[in-house]
């Protein structure tokens, strides 16, 4: 299938977004993937959109979630990296620690795909980091 057009999307889960806010949720039960991410394949196969899914690496941790990035894969969607823990507070954490989370998510990413991913997306105050880090790879 030709597809029609590309999008960047963050797979942000119920418990990275409550993270936010100062609450806590399992990461295991999860109603935005639960629903949400089958629902957003379907509409990007309908709509012939290729996508990069930024992915937080906690969440391979997790069989079910495991499977459905990996189906994203296999249908020809990218995967990137979106650090291992996504915490809210990056920009002002050592560099050596936004390394560590970005280097450990793509261990895991890299035991889907097994390549490097091509980019990641830690925060906007660690652009030239992120890009060193992939460089290196």
């Amino acid at each position: 299938m030709t597809r029609l057009g590309t999008t960047q999307i963050d797979l942000d889960g119920a418990w990275a977004i409550a993270s936010r806010f100062g609450a806590a949720l399992p990461i295991g039960k999860d109603p935005i993937f639960e629903s949400g991410f089958a629902d957003m394949l379907d509409t990007l196969s309908r709509q012939r959109i290729e996508a990069t899914l930024f992915v937080v690496g906690k969440d391979l941790s997790v069989p079910w979630k495991r499977r459905l990035v990996k189906t994203a894969y296999e249908e020809g969607h990218e995967l990137a990296n979106h650090t291992m823990n996504h915490y809210a507070n990056l920009d002002s954490t050592q560099a050596s620690t936004v390394a560590k989370e970005i280097q450990k998510a793509e261990e895991r990413i890299r035991t889907i795909t097994g390549v490097k991913t091509k980019g990641s997306n830690a925060s906007n105050a660690w652009k030239r980091l992120d890009i060193r880090y992939m460089e290196q790879s």
